[in-house]
């Protein structure tokens, strides 16, 4: 994105043989900068609703994005360590972090890491695993009142 606004500034510093006094061509020059910064945001941010989405959304999101999010789901809502700080378990949702899945054929399944909202009934964390898909969760980081932590999560 500083990219973008490097190249915008960069182009404006050239200088122009004459004015265009054509409202057409003074449009065109102010909306292609626009719209390629709009394009670049997009691809950027496109795919993820984002940490600003609700935990809801983000939910549905990596139902759909991740293969096997459901056994995720699962064993983390079953962690003892993460049930004793956020209760129950009521939601669990990627948020800002590392949240991607590597997925090779040929291989026993898809490993990667994931950055999750974990929302219980008693309060809310944010639980980092690397994670192997078919043999779930197990060791992890849970950040729960300012606090990090290590957690083990049996499969």
């Amino acid at each position: 994105m500083a990219l973008s606004f490097l190249g915008i500034r960069l182009a404006c510093q050239f200088q122009r043989r004459r004015a265009h006094a054509n409202v057409k061509v003074l449009l065109l020059r102010t909306w292609v900068p626009f719209m390629l910064t709009l394009a670049l945001l997009w691809l950027h941010y496109g795919s993820f609703p984002g940490a600003i989405a609700s935990a809801k959304d983000r939910q549905q999101w990596a139902y759909q994005e991740f293969g096997n999010y459901k056994s995720i789901v699962e064993s983390v809502s079953t962690c003892p360590a993460i049930r004793a700080r956020v209760g129950d378990v009521k939601l669990v949702a990627p948020t800002s972090g590392k949240n991607y899945v590597i997925s090779e054929q040929g291989s026993s399944g898809h490993s990667g890491q994931l950055t999750l909202e974990v929302v219980g009934e008693t309060g809310v964390g944010v639980a980092n695993f690397d994670f192997h898909i078919f043999t779930h969760t197990t060791l992890g980081r849970l950040t729960y009142q300012n606090q990090t932590e290590k957690i083990s999560c049996p499969s």
